[in-house]
């Protein structure tokens, strides 16, 4: 983009220079090569606007305003003679040439267009200024007078080269994406467009050569680029909106791929996907030796969550605990909710004490949390038994955790197994701990202490105790809720949970 502005803006800047100074050394050898010095000021400016740093891009449309009112004064002379009936119309001297007119038009408008991103205008902006500079140069290789006259040159080539820099500044949107995309709507338009350029050029180009009427080669010459123009314009909206339809088909199936591995609720991995990362990991670091952990997460009392608050609150509390597994674990270990209030995790590469220290954070980090979630009504309170706290404040949910470390040969079945019963070790002393599963072939999961071979190790903020209930911290009424064992509510005779 840069490189074709900055050399844009040093050719019309030498014409602007050849122009008023009449330098001969200037002069390229094509006769009225040069642009006209009103021309090659407005393509001038219009390069500055690409170059604007963003702080000063607020100022582009009046920077783009200002060489429409000099391409008004341009074309006033040639307007003029048109409106007189003068001899020569259009091509009258004294001022730019209808063709660069609508070029340098088409750009301004089409920056002012992109600044309000207004893409797809300015897009169609810029082809119509490129159409009208090939136009301009095919008469001029053919020597084919034109009804709106042939622009110089220099005009034609600097506005090609703004017109590819106006482009290149958006080429994944609009009319550029269709066309230029990797998908078949893209690769189609790009057939159809080299087919309808090459086609009536060169056969334009075979009856130009036979015919020596000057004025019946403009005819020609005119009617070649029509074609040319209606075959381009007609591919690029069909190329438009097979694209828009053949995204929303790819839209679809990213949203289809995304359901057949994904949970709805949370967005986490599915079961199906998890067996596919487990599959991938065991045979992975079968070959190579290297350890891996299965982690198995269950909420403590997601029952009684679901019964006196509700389910829309328990959803609450699955997706927000969901968010709070995933800023613990790393980008390449894997989260997954395997149903209900289960989740489990891949940590490839960390032993068994790494996976401990792992699932400790994890347990922590949700004891930590609370959720706000609205109070439940009086038949709720009235089915919870009394259960203080379900009406008011927020909740605090706790959970238990399972550690297995992989041996080599084991099934998913075979390690989820052995986690579960982890798991449920935690469950049976106290919950909101963290129970570590002995190694593959040895009995004692649940097991706790120091020192016993082929002990699990259990690590948790809560003492052992009852089934637990949920309870309000610090009063009956107000403050945090979590689910503490026991039972029984600080500061009276509470009631099982």
């Amino acid at each position: 983009m840069i490189p074709a502005t900055v050399l844009a803006m040093a050719l019309a800047l030498w014409s602007l220079l050849g122009a008023t100074t009449g330098a001969a050394w200037m002069r390229p050898p094509i006769e009225g090569g040069l642009s006209h010095p009103v021309s090659a000021l407005c393509l001038l400016l219009l390069g500055a606007s690409v170059l604007v740093p963003a702080g000063l891009r607020r100022g582009v449309p009046v920077l783009a305003g200002g060489v429409l009112l000099m391409v008004a004064a341009g074309v006033a002379p040639r307007l003029t003679a048109l409106a007189q009936a003068s001899p020569g119309g259009l091509s009258a001297p004294g001022g730019i040439d209808l063709g660069t007119a609508v070029m340098i038009a088409s750009l301004a408008v089409a920056r002012i267009c992109a600044a309000a991103e207004m893409i797809l205008a300015a897009q169609w902006l810029v082809f119509l200024g490129i159409w009208t500079a090939i136009l301009s140069l095919i008469g001029l290789v053919f020597d084919a007078p034109l009804p709106q006259g042939v622009m110089a040159p220099m005009t034609a080539v600097v506005g090609l080269l703004l017109a590819t820099a106006f482009l290149a500044r958006a080429p994944h949107r609009g009319i550029l994406r269709a066309v230029l995309g990797a998908y078949p709507a893209g690769q189609q338009a790009r057939w159809q467009m080299t087919l309808g350029v090459v086609g009536p050029v060169a056969i334009g180009g075979l009856f130009l050569e036979r015919i020596t009427s000057h004025e019946a080669r403009g005819d020609v010459a005119l009617v070649v680029v029509l074609i040319v123009a209606f075959y381009l314009l007609i591919s690029a909206l069909n190329a438009l909106a097979f694209e828009r339809s053949d995204r929303a088909r790819r839209r679809l199936e990213r949203e289809r791929r995304y359901l057949a591995e994904r949970d709805g609720l949370t967005g986490l991995f599915n079961r199906v996907k998890f067996e596919q990362r487990f599959a991938a990991a065991s045979d992975l670091r079968g070959g190579r030796g290297v350890p891996f952990c299965f982690v198995l997460v269950d909420l403590d009392h997601f029952k009684q969550i679901n019964d006196f608050a509700g389910h829309e609150f328990g959803d609450q509390v699955l997706r927000q605990v969901a968010q709070t597994l995933q800023a613990g674990v790393r980008p390449e270990d894997t989260l997954a909710r395997l149903g209900g209030e289960e989740f489990a995790i891949l940590l490839p590469g960390r032993s068994l004490a790494e996976g401990l220290d792992v699932a400790e954070a994890l347990r922590a980090r949700v004891a930590a949390q609370r959720f706000s979630r609205r109070g439940a009504t009086s038949a709720q309170a009235r089915g919870a038994g009394g259960a203080r706290g379900l009406l008011s404040g927020q909740v605090a949910v706790t959970a238990s955790l399972g550690v297995a470390e992989w041996s080599p040969g084991e099934t998913m079945l075979e390690l989820y197994s052995r986690a579960d019963e982890a798991l449920y070790a935690a469950k049976g002393h106290g919950r909101d701990r963290v129970v570590a599963a002995p190694p593959a072939g040895q009995a004692g999961a649940g097991q706790t202490g120091a020192g016993q071979a082929g002990a699990s190790f259990a690590r948790g903020a809560a003492e052992a105790g009852g089934r637990g209930a949920l309870e309000p911290v610090g009063g009956a009424s107000a403050g945090p809720e979590r689910l503490v064992p026991g039972g029984v509510a600080p500061g009276g005779a509470g009631e099982a949970g």
